[in-house]
């Protein structure tokens, strides 16, 4: 802290330190004060050792005998720890009824060869309080400020001080005072330089109790603006307010003074500044025919502002990438002042100011930055970001679009192949040149293999790269200039057709799922079936729960109004990741193309009940489902999941609806791995449409592989053993080995930036299905199904239903 302080009557007391009070020994220099008050004794001296060296320094004390040691206080400067660098403190010690054991410390500060000190240390015995306070005279800063209460004190005293000090004694008390200035309330106070006149602005006195003066806060023109009596003084906090709305605007400073019997003890200033303004820019926009910003700065403010005279200092940059330093570097150009003239009625709604600036044309990225000055003399501040424009587009930066491009449109490459991504930042379709993407390139979009930074040039980066076997590579592109960042990706795929799953179906893969199919085979297909408003005119709805091992299947069936017997294919629509109720609305829609429809949800769950009640379970019972029962094949939770896919296969097969051959299920995610499985496991299903599947090769660990939803805390373990116990359980709920018992005709899609269920997982299962198959690379899709993909997956399950009707 910086402090400007008044040495009252420097010169007075320098002489009478000399002609009275100080005279050299070869110890100390003494001063008697002949009586039994207060006293304030200043030492000031010149440190001459090393720091480094740790030597300690007397400073100041007092005694209570002519030519007597500093007993009864006595202040030194010394090293309380000694390492790489010692470490300072001021310690305060001296005699047991006055000094607590153990001392008083300030600090720690260390002292600075050949600097300046002054140490004051006052004593007010009656009351027994004690203060020190020590100054920087070469830097003028306060650097320990300390009051104590001790113990009280009657006989006479004596200063001490080394002998190569000045010293000066005073029969007063000087109060250590700290203090400050700022805003808000005694119990929210909040340090401030720049204060609004109509804020409540106060002034805290750090006080040790009371005194027999009093405290005076006086403005630049020593008017005193509050008084604060001695005897009412707390020890602590103690507060006055300024009446800052009565006091000039702009840079002033305020002064707090300790006066008593008339005489001022203690005088200290602070600098504050009262008013703000602030500027904000608006409508900018640059015209490039005249190369001009032009545009509006709307001025506001809190403070009582009736006329003020405003301008703007505008420093125009050029803006260059450094690759050396790999940042950007801006070079001032120009620096112009805009006179925006005397503005009235400022306050809190604004008042617009037009601008007018000449910009460059040259080439490049160019950096506008406004400063906003005001007479008199308030707090301005500009708020706005750095305004920056290209003069290839004459249009301020700021909604930029980046793009990242592969060399092929399919997005298909093979092993060993080059690959080069185009990196665009481009406004309105038009690419920007010199600036700098961050980029870094992942397998299968989690695992970095290289990094780097390139700049736009000739309209687009480049970034070429191989890979030595068949997979995906994501290249993600990372933009921030001017507060706006931009992140996007784009993904490629490496002979995704040999893709091999990471590990073999289990050998007794098919003895395991028929044991298990006989256990849920001796459960009765026993459905309760409640009709319900289908919310269409031409459907009937039905709330579902079908008898399974453990929880029931449980959605809704819909199907159109009198459907005939055996006219109907059968459709199972099956939930992805989370908790929910079936869907009466996605049944409808495939009812709707008249089909028998039968959406379930994942859990066996009742539908239709409040949000809440989905919402509890997701955080509560089912919070952690995706790895319940992972150590163990048979205690695995999507064991239940899949098992119920074949009951409502059993269930709907029962329809006299259904039309006797017909049974296509469809899921994505989650939905999509149920779909696996239900085809996988049942050879029933003519039809299967998995899209961003879910629960693929999720042994991908095993070879430095992605690994599907959901993901390495499926299989982690600090155990090893457990870890591969989990993935053997795994394997019997892998897709990959669903796939290689599929009878059915599929229809498949992948993202290829999907990180969720990464689409080398995905084409591991689907190189897998035997069968009839087809699927849609969704080169641009993240864990989504995209309209296109939607609207394909569709048509593909209306074309198996047409082709099943020419049977």
């Amino acid at each position: 802290m910086h402090i400007r302080r008044k040495h009252l009557g420097l010169t007075f007391y320098v002489l009478l330190g000399i002609i009275l009070c100080t005279y050299s020994v070869q110890a100390a220099t003494q001063a008697a004060l002949g009586g039994n008050g207060a006293i304030t004794v200043k030492s000031a001296f010149t440190w001459t050792e090393d720091p480094l060296d740790g030597k300690p320094m007397f400073l100041v004390g007092l005694a209570a005998e002519p030519g007597g040691d500093a007993h009864l206080v006595r202040v030194d400067w010394q090293v309380k720890q000694q390492g790489w660098f010692p470490f300072w403190n001021i310690v305060i010690e001296g005699a047991a009824n006055l000094i607590p054991a153990g001392g008083l410390q300030l600090g720690p500060e260390s002292p600075v060869l050949d600097h300046r000190y002054e140490v004051a240390l006052s004593f007010e015995p009656t009351l027994g309080y004690l203060t020190l306070t020590l100054y920087d005279q070469t830097t003028n800063t306060q650097l320990a400020i300390g009051q104590w209460r001790v113990g009280t004190y009657s006989g006479p005293l004596y200063a001490v001080a080394d002998s190569a000090a000045v010293i000066t004694s005073n029969a007063w008390f000087e109060p250590a005072t700290s203090w400050d200035v700022g805003s808000g309330s005694t119990t929210s106070f909040l340090t401030l330089k720049h204060l609004e006149p109509e804020d409540t602005v106060l002034a805290r006195i750090k006080a040790i109790g009371p005194l027999n003066g009093e405290y005076r806060l006086k403005d630049a023109d020593d008017q005193v603006l509050a008084v604060l009596p001695g005897n009412q003084l707390a020890e602590g906090d103690n507060w006055l307010t300024l009446p800052a709305a009565k006091m000039p605007l702009g840079a002033t400073a305020v002064t707090l003074e300790y006066v008593e019997q008339g005489q001022v003890r203690f005088s200290d200033s602070r600098d504050i500044i009262l008013g703000k303004v602030t500027g904000t820019p608006s409508s900018l926009r640059l015209d490039k025919a005249s190369s001009r910003l032009l545009g509006t700065m709307v001025v506001r403010s809190n403070s009582r502002l009736p006329e003020m005279d405003l301008q703007a200092r505008a420093t125009v940059s050029v803006v260059r990438w450094n690759p050396a330093r790999a940042t950007y570097v801006t070079e001032a150009q120009t620096t112009k002042l805009l006179d925006l003239g005397k503005v009235t009625g400022i306050g809190p709604n604004g008042v617009s100011v037009p601008v007018a600036l000449e910009v460059p044309s040259a080439p490049g990225i160019w950096r506008v930055d406004f400063e906003l000055l005001a007479d008199p003399d308030v707090v301005t501040e500009y708020v706005g970001t750095n305004l920056m424009y290209s003069t290839q587009t004459w249009t301020l930066l700021g909604n930029e679009t980046l793009v990242v491009t592969p060399d092929r449109p399919d997005h298909l490459y093979g092993v060993g192949e080059p690959i080069t991504f185009r990196i665009q930042v481009t406004q309105g379709n038009v690419p920007i040149d010199g600036l700098s993407v961050n980029w870094t390139l992942k397998k299968d979009g989690n695992k970095p293999l290289a990094s780097g930074v390139a700049v736009t040039e000739k309209g687009a980066a480049l970034v070429t790269t191989t890979f030595d076997e068949p997979g995906f590579l994501q290249l993600q592109a990372d933009f921030s200039l001017g507060g706006q960042a931009l992140t996007t990706v784009a993904g490629v795929g490496i002979d995704p057709l040999e893709i091999k799953p990471s590990l073999p179906v289990p050998d007794d893969f098919d003895e395991f799922w028929d044991e298990k199919k006989a256990l849920l085979a001796q459960v009765p297909v026993r459905a309760q079936v409640k009709q319900i408003n289908s919310g269409s005119a031409t459907t009937n709805a039905y709330d579902v729960q079908v008898d399974a091992l453990g929880a029931p299947v449980s959605g809704y069936l819909v199907l159109p109004k009198n459907a005939q017997p055996k006219s109907l294919p059968a459709i199972i629509t099956l939930h992805g990741a989370g908790v929910n109720s079936a869907s009466l609305s996605r049944a409808r829609g495939w009812a709707e193309e008249n089909m028998l429809a039968f959406d379930i949800n994942a859990h066996g769950l009742p539908n239709g009940r409040e949000s809440a009640y989905y919402t509890g379970l997701a955080s509560g019972e089912l919070s952690d489902y995706r790895v319940r029962g992972v150590d163990s094949r048979d205690d695995f939770y999507f064991l239940g999941m899949f098992l119920r896919v074949i009951r409502a296969i059993d269930y709907i097969t029962t329809r006299p609806e259904w039309d006797g051959k017909t049974i296509i299920l469809y899921g994505t995610s989650q939905g999509g791995a149920q779909s696996f499985a239900g085809a996988g496991l049942d050879s029933r299903v003519t039809f299967f449409v998995a899209g961003v599947s879910a629960m693929a090769d999720l042994t991908g660990r095993v070879i430095d592989r992605a690994t599907g939803w959901p993901g390495l805390g499926l299989t982690n373990h600090n155990n090893p053993a457990v870890v591969e116990q989990r993935i053997n359980t795994v394997r019997y709920f892998d897709a990959v080995s669903m796939a290689t018992r599929v009878k059915a005709d599929g229809f498949f899609t992948v993202g290829f930036i999907d990180t969720t269920c990464p689409p080398t997982t995905v084409y591991a299962a689907y190189n897998n299905v035997p069968t009839k198959k087809a699927i849609y690379n969704d080169v641009w899709a993240k864990h989504e199904n995209t309209p296109e993909a939607t609207r394909l997956m569709r048509e593909a399950v209306l074309n198996h239903v047409a082709e099943m009707k020419q049977r």
